[in-house]
This record gives structure tokens, C-alpha cells and sequence, in this order.
């Protein structure tokens, strides 16, 4: 029997002390934007034509999906180990296309392998965690390869009857099968297009380790981050861009982003200390909350400002999170987390403002931690901060992150990401 409970929230809500809750506020990652969320409010739902298998999903009105686990054996990638529902212990196989074409195949290999088969043979990042970091969460990493599957496989099995269920044959990614029980918005315009490709960021890269130092990551609560990430309001992108320009900076920039969201572009100078070792001041143009942000830890100033109203993000119904998502459940906090990315899904201006957010609540672990703790992250991405220590300082820094709430995992654990840098 699986017991489908969650090691981050055991570690972070019970042998760790959390983050204060004044470092990660609770309804959003930004600061002085109160009067955003009583603002935001859902556009009416526009009617398109959704995908071709959305309407196949709606013919099965709930049908049973069966999800197994593929476990191929590298470096060939052609054979490996496969279990689902009902069997005693993963088997062998000789060739992917004797694997049951109705089931969904979470696999440990890449898109270059599995794209040469059936869009039900899923790569390995079909959630945003890879596979290699999943096994090292469950403890099974160290077993042989069908032994694995067989300790993964049960705890995948209940995507059968999950509400995203009947999406999941046809997408490429947890958070497109998501994506297709939102609520469909208009299509961004080309501006909002243009603005997005230059906004978006995968991570924060600071200062440059030295090749005498460790490496290693700290992860935050993914339950808790994802559901902060779909409680902060989002762009209405339907609209076209209040665009002004000038000069703005100190209580006048705040002001103008006390009501409004959407991306600024900006200069910044005379970095707090605090700070300068892991913000990334490779872009000019920001996500409005990182500019809310940054202000408090840098002088900021706004060039020109592209504007629109905020919404609720399209995932926030107390309702469906209730019922759908148990918050002691370790596959629920990558469900959760899929849902709370899926709106970027082919949409570009919403990909970089959920990223920007996400960003926005590391860096106030990443801050945390240099104020408290005397421990400088010199990167962060979603849910991640990346650290360099000396080998000495281990067991030190393992402490600090469990009274800090966040689990600590050295680079040799990443499997094949080693670098802050890929596939965030």
C-alpha cells in the first residue's frame, strides 16, 4: 500500500521551522500591491474551439485513464522495465511499442527518445521535476532500475482518476493537460507578444562559483509556493497595453503599479548589498512585481511602463483546489504545481509574469537567508535557490535550511541537471 504523503511538507511543516510568514507573505510574493487582488476580477470566458483531444476527452466523460511508469535503460533507451495498476512488480520489455497504447507511460527518458513513439510515452520532465529528481525524493534512486518502477509507479496511479485526467493522453506536459479545464482567454496581442519574449526569464543568475566550492539546492514547500503563485493576480492580456513613458521612480513608481500589472522597463543602480549577489540584472525589461520588488533593495527607474488591469489568476477557484488537492499528499504538490504554470502553456506574456512571481518569492528566501543566516545564494529559479559552499560548511548549512524550511539537496543528487542553468 502507498502512502501518498508528502516528504517536503513533513520536513517543512513538522521537523522544520518554516519561513516567518512576513518574509513570504500569503497571498502574494510582491509588496505594495494591496489593492491588486480586490481589483482582479475573470474576464468572461471567451468560446473557441478547443483542441481536437479536449473534445475526444469530453466524449469519454470520465473514462479511466490507466497511467503506468517506463523505466528505460540508457544508454540504448530502447528496453527497460515497465509497471501500471494491478501488477505485482515491474516486467521487461524489449521494444516501447509492446507497452499497452492506452495507457499513459511516464518515462526517465528524454524528448529525443520518447518523441519517436506514441504521444503517450511521456519524457521525463512531463512535469516540470524531472524524473532522475523524483526518484531521489521517493529514496528509491539507489535500486536497480525495475525495482524503481515499481516503488514509483503506485504513487503515480492515481492520475487515473484525477480532474485532469481524460488531458493527459494527448499532452506533452502535466501542465497542458491543466491547462485544458481553464477557463480559454482571448489570445495575447502582438505587443504583449513581443514583450513577453523579451521579459521572460528562466532564472536569476548572480554571482559565478568558484571552482574550489560545493554546489548543491535548496527547494521550498511545493505545495505551499504553487498555491502563494495562483493566489497573486495576473495581467488581463485580453486588453491592449496602457503604455506610458517617463521617468518614475520612488512612491510615484509604486503608485502607478498599485492598481495595474503588466511589465516596465527600467534602469537600476546602487544595489543593496543584501541583494548583489544573487539578482540578475541581465534584462532592462521586468514583470511589475519584480520592479515592486527591487525597489526596496536598489534605486529604480522606470522608463516606460506597459499596463493592464489585474485578473485572478485562472486557477484560483477555492472550490476545485479543495476538492482536488490535499495538501499532505506528495503528488498533489506537483499536480498543484502544474496547474499553477499552466496558463503560460503557448502563452508567452503570461509564461514570463508567472515566472517573474515565482522569482519574486525565491528572492525572498534568497534574502532571508543572506540576512539571517549569513548564507549568500548566487542563483534562484522557480521553487530553487542555487548555493556554494566549502565542503566544512555542510552540516552547518544543512541546519540553516531546515530551520529555514527548505531542503537541501547537493549537486551530485541532481542527476543530469547539475547546473542552476537547465531545464528550469
Amino acid at each position: 500500500m502507498v502512502v501518498d504523503y508528502s516528504p517536503y511538507r513533513v520536513h517543512f511543516g513538522i521537523h522544520g521551522k518554516p519561513v516567518p510568514s512576513s518574509v513570504v507573505p500569503a497571498c502574494s510574493f510582491h509588496t505594495l500591491q494591496n489593492g491588486a487582488q480586490k481589483s482582479g476580477t475573470l474576464p468572461p470566458a471567451t468560446i473557441q474551439n478547443k483542441a481536437s483531444y479536449q473534445a475526444m476527452a469530453l466524449l469519454k466523460a470520465q473514462a479511466y485513464q490507466p497511467v503506468g511508469v517506463v523505466f528505460f535503460i540508457p544508454p540504448a533507451w530502447r528496453q527497460g522495465y515497465f509497471w501500471r495498476e494491478g501488477m505485482a512488480q515491474a516486467e521487461f520489455f524489449e521494444n516501447p511499442k509492446q507497452l499497452a497504447n492506452d495507457t499513459v507511460w511516464l518515462t526517465n527518458a528524454h524528448f529525443d527518445v520518447t518523441k519517436n513513439y506514441g504521444a503517450y510515452i511521456k519524457q521525463y520532465r512531463f512535469f516540470r521535476v524531472p524524473m532522475h529528481r523524483i526518484v531521489h525524493e521517493l529514496n528509491v534512486a539507489h535500486l536497480p532500475l525495475d525495482e524503481q518502477a515499481s516503488a514509483v509507479g503506485p504513487f503515480f496511479s492515481r492520475l487515473s482518476s484525477t480532474m485532469e485526467s481524460n488531458f493527459l493522453y494527448h499532452a506533452d506536459s502535466m501542465a497542458a493537460s491543466f491547462q485544458q479545464t481553464l477557463r480559454q482567454t482571448s489570445i495575447p496581442d502582438i505587443t504583449w507578444q513581443q514583450l513577453g519574449h523579451e521579459a521572460r526569464s528562466w532564472y536569476w543568475k548572480g554571482a559565478v562559483k568558484h571552482k574550489l566550492l560545493m554546489g548543491a539546492s535548496l527547494y521550498v514547500p511545493r505545495f505551499d509556493f504553487a498555491r502563494q503563485l495562483i493566489k497573486c493576480p495576473v495581467p488581463d492580456f485580453s486588453r491592449s497595453p496602457k503604455i506610458i513613458k517617463g521617468d518614475f521612480k520612488g512612491p510615484i513608481l509604486a503608485n502607478l503599479l498599485k492598481e495595474h500589472v503588466g511589465f516596465v522597463r527600467v534602469r537600476i543602480e546602487k544595489v543593496s548589498n543584501d541583494i548583489i549577489e544573487f539578482i540578475d540584472l541581465s534584462r532592462t525589461l521586468l514583470t511589475s512585481y519584480e520592479v515592486l520588488w527591487l525597489m526596496q533593495f536598489a534605486d529604480v527607474t522606470a522608463k516606460i511602463l506597459y499596463l493592464t488591469t489585474p485578473m485572478a489568476h485562472p486557477g484560483d477557484d477555492p472550490a476545485k483546489l479543495g476538492a482536488n488537492f490535499k495538501p499532505f499528499s506528495w503528488l498533489d504538490g506537483l499536480r498543484l504545481e502544474a496547474l499553477a504554470l499552466s496558463p503560460s502553456y503557448k502563452n508567452t506574456p503570461m509564461e514570463a509574469f508567472l515566472r517573474g512571481t515565482a522569482h519574486v518569492g525565491m528572492a525572498h528566501y534568497a534574502w532571508y537567508l543572506t540576512k539571517h543566516h549569513s548564507l549568500a545564494p548566487i542563483a534562484l529559479s522557480y521553487g530553487k535557490l542555487g548555493i556554494a559552499f566549502n565542503r566544512q560548511e555542510e552540516a552547518k548549512i544543512r541546519k540553516q535550511c531546515r530551520d529555514s524550511g527548505l531542503l537541501f539537496v547537493p549537486a551530485e543528487e541532481e542527476g543530469l541537471d547539475l547546473s542552476i542553468g537547465k531545464g528550469l
